[in-house]
């Protein structure tokens, strides 16, 4: 028979184990995302919600509903392990858009490996290099996300290390409803894949060196339906697309001014 002194001692041990489990187990279900929420399933920022997902992982899907204020900081989510088709990420703001209003260089930043995940009815303000970036990290590609009624608004300026939108060799991507403004290239892609944008607005706020500019090798097979490319500057261009892109659809759109195919 154990002393009672060793038993407790046991029992604690069991107790620290259970608890360290418990606090690194994997999400799935329904959370918050509010910086005047409490409990075990809200995060009062995005920046927890991140490190939660890529230091835990999920095991079923898992939705992410966002407070409708102004959350000031800088955004960034990695890859999350156990993600896939039918485990999702979702994070939504489920009455007005909820705000990322950054404090310092990039608004919104998917990493490489970021897959599966949804962005719904976020607004993205005072980044100043890019509003949405998209990474190709060694981890991986950004892969199968979608985005929907994002607002992404940037300076007007012909700067052209200013976008609203980055996209550096992401694939399978999928924007509903999104604006981007700004930027002196309002979407400058490095390389996109399969990507698919459908009544989305891209305004140059009459300053945009260049407002759609899908032109390296590496844009591929994307479409744009149904969407408003508008206000490059005096010396600007509304699209510019490259020669040695390919598959590069567009189809029903309204696009002023100035197209360039090939260089």
């Amino acid at each position: 028979m154990p002393s009672s002194r060793l038993f407790r001692g046991v029992v604690l041990a069991m107790a620290g184990l259970v608890l360290a489990s418990a606090s690194t187990a994997q999400l799935s279900g329904a959370y918050t995302i509010d910086p005047a929420g409490s409990g075990p399933k809200n995060y009062t920022t995005f920046a927890s919600a991140s490190s939660a997902l890529s230091s835990q992982g999920v095991n079923g899907p898992v939705v992410f509903r966002v407070a409708s204020t102004t959350f000031n900081e800088s955004v960034t989510f990695n890859a999350a392990a156990g993600t896939s088709s039918t485990n999702t990420v979702t994070i939504i703001a489920a009455g007005a858009p909820a705000t990322i209003k950054a404090t310092g260089g990039r608004g919104l930043s998917l990493m490489g490996g970021v897959r599966y995940f949804t962005f719904e009815n976020l607004m993205i303000q005072n980044a100043t290099s890019d509003g949405l970036y998209l990474s190709s990290a060694t981890a991986g590609r950004v892969e199968f996300c979608t985005f929907k009624n994002i607002t992404v608004d940037m300076p007007a300026t012909n700067t052209t290390s200013i976008s609203a939108i980055e996209s550096q060799q992401a694939r399978d991507l999928t924007f509903l409803d999104c604006t981007f403004q700004g930027g002196g290239y309002t979407f400058y892609s490095q390389g996109m894949y399969r990507g698919a944008f459908d009544r989305c607005v891209f305004d140059g706020k009459g300053k945009a060196n260049r407002v759609v500019t899908p032109w390296n090798a590496n844009d591929s097979d994307c479409i744009f339906t149904n969407c408003t490319v508008k206000g490059a500057g005096p010396a600007g261009y509304g699209l510019w697309v490259d020669y040695s892109g390919y598959g590069i659809m567009f189809w029903h759109n309204t696009i002023q001014p100035h197209i360039i195919i090939g260089t």
